[in-house]
């Protein structure tokens, strides 16, 4: 499923929630970590919006990100 930006629905905010879950677990994130886990949401949704994608995929590529930061998909700020 590919996430478009902007509104999202129930089943694009599982895939992003259990994205989310997974790569902070990968990478050993506490859930009161709430800069990183931000940072970490933020890569998940631009990652999201640039192909279809799984909760596996999506964590597997941002957790791959996370750890080789000149690799990572340029994040698109909305004014």
């Amino acid at each position: 499923m590919k996430v478009p930006n902007g509104h999202y629905d129930n089943d694009q905010l599982s895939v992003l929630s259990a994205a989310l879950i997974l790569t902070c677990k990968e990478l050993d994130i506490s859930g009161t970590d709430d800069v990183i886990r931000e940072r970490i949401a933020v890569q998940l949704l631009a990652l999201a919006q640039s192909e279809p994608c799984d909760p596996e995929s999506l964590s597997a590529k941002a957790v791959e990100q996370f750890r080789n930061p000149l690799r990572a998909t340029p994040i698109n700020r909305v004014a």
